[in-house]
């Protein structure tokens, strides 16, 4: 029985790739227009970034606040 690593190089490529995404199909423009905007503290991109990037990667939401790499 194999193990799972607690360190992956996969969450850097799923963050690179959310960001193109984001991007590319100017995600932002379309939050501004949903007034999902926000005056100060963590960006709106930021945020809808971290459960996208969750979806494709191959680690839990428990996981996230040990690698912080998102």
């Amino acid at each position: 029985m194999s193990s799972i690593p607690q360190t992956t190089d996969n969450g850097n490529n799923v963050s690179d790739f959310a960001t193109k995404f984001m991007k590319r199909f100017h995600l932002s423009r379309l939050l501004f227009k949903c007034n999902a905007g926000k005056e100060k503290g963590i960006p709106a991109m930021d945020i809808f970034r971290f459960p996208f990037c969750m979806m494709f990667s191959d680690r839990s939401v428990l996981y996230a606040d040990e690698d912080r790499h998102i």
